[in-house]
């Protein structure tokens, strides 16, 4: 036994760009042992990233998890292998999606989402690549965004500035029970927006898995860096902010990973945490 009989089960939510992958997008072979073992003691170890399923399946299978798979920041939780889980799939309405991009479609530098294998993108750069997990069976479909096309769970949007501010109002004040937006940054060009479906996030999500194993709250422990964890952390029992995340978090963690994603950060973390129960 890796930790005894006594030791509560808990689940762990774990993002990972940035958080369980290292610097090349790979998760180490210490860190894939180790998960196995708190998998084996009966832990729920749980993938919660903003990837598309395509992007992430790959490290689940890595991993053996038998959990829900947690994508598109939440709108997603995919069966996998607990067939006893209903699986939760949240979109934006596609009239809802058109009527964004026809008011914003010349000032649209770039626009794409992603449902299953199949991207749908709007002026597509490659340049972006590694932001659409592109594997040989993927479908690339470039299109203006159109009634008849499949509704999408989560859209990036590069909107060319000054326009981005605009846009922003325009979100706010025609969509704010339908749509939830999120920057990911701006520069002297574009500024960078997430559309995702209204009240989704990686923590609701985690909620649900909970519910589901009758986790308690105080038992579940979350792992993240970025802006799209700030509900992860703040809604688990314990937020853990990895030691290369966004300072913006500190606020909503419980603590900090001494190490970064490129030093084992998530399973050193939990070596310690595990040890002083």
């Amino acid at each position: 036994m890796l930790f005894g009989d006594i030791m509560k089960k808990h689940l762990i939510a774990i993002d990972l760009d940035g958080t369980l992958l290292n610097s090349k997008s790979l998760i180490s072979a210490k860190t894939n042992s180790f998960l196995r073992k708190l998998q084996q003691e009966g832990h729920k170890i749980v993938i919660a990233t903003g990837r598309p399923y395509r992007g992430s399946l790959g490290f689940y299978q890595e991993l053996d998890l038998n959990t829900p798979l947690i994508v598109d920041n939440g709108a997603s939780i995919f069966q996998e292998n607990d067939s006893s889980f209903q699986p939760y799939l949240k979109r934006i309405d596609n009239s809802v999606l058109v009527e964004i991009f026809n008011y914003a479609k010349s000032n649209i530098n770039t626009a794409f989402y992603s449902v299953l294998n199949e991207l749908y993108a709007y002026q597509i750069q490659r340049r972006l690549d590694f932001y659409f997990h592109l594997n040989e069976q993927t479908k690339i479909i470039e299109t203006p965004f159109l009634h008849h096309l499949p509704e999408a769970p989560l859209v990036m949007l590069a909107i060319k500035r000054p326009f981005d501010e605009h846009f922003e109002d325009y979100i706010a004040t025609n969509f704010q029970t339908e749509i939830s937006l999120r920057c990911w940054g701006k520069d002297k060009n574009n500024g960078v927006y997430e559309l995702i479906p209204s009240g989704v996030s990686k923590g609701k999500a985690i909620l649900k898995i909970a519910e589901h194993y009758n986790i308690a709250l105080e038992e579940i422990i979350s792992f993240g860096d970025g802006a799209n964890d700030v509900e992860l952390l703040s809604m688990s029992g314990h937020g853990v902010l990895m030691a290369n995340g966004s300072d913006e978090l500190k606020a909503v963690s419980d603590a900090i990973t001494e190490y970064s994603n490129d030093e084992d950060g998530v399973i050193r973390y939990l070596e310690t945490y595990f040890k002083n129960k």
